[in-house]
């Protein structure tokens, strides 16, 4: 018979990424800094407010790749690890709700 070991609580957890660390690394970074510099080009030549705009993009791109990180990526992987966070709850209280049926039905025989 499992035994129960109290009440089930869902804690909010705040696990946050390592701002200072890197987040784009490898291929994902070299080709940022490849497209940064495609766009960069492409955005110089053709000029007007198109070309402001491609070359704003271009700058973005260049920065992800040459500094290694991406806020974007960032907010992302934080709202994964909240997302595996909960799943880890949800599991923890189907077990706990698992538990508690199996000594209901012993209490009830």
């Amino acid at each position: 018979m499992p035994t129960l070991s109290g009440p089930v609580r869902l804690v909010p957890t705040t696990r946050r990424v390592d701002l200072s660390t890197h987040n784009v690394e490898g291929w994902e970074r070299a080709l940022s800094v490849a497209g940064g510099v495609l766009m960069l080009a492409k955005g110089l030549r053709r000029g007007g407010v198109p070309g402001l705009f491609q070359v704003a993009v271009a700058g973005v791109a260049l920065t992800r790749g040459i500094s290694g990180y991406c806020a974007g990526k960032n907010l992302l992987m934080e709202r994964r690890a909240q997302l595996d966070d909960i799943r880890l709850q949800l599991e923890a209280a189907r077990i706990k709700l698992a538990e508690l049926q199996s000594a209901a039905l012993v209490s009830d025989a």
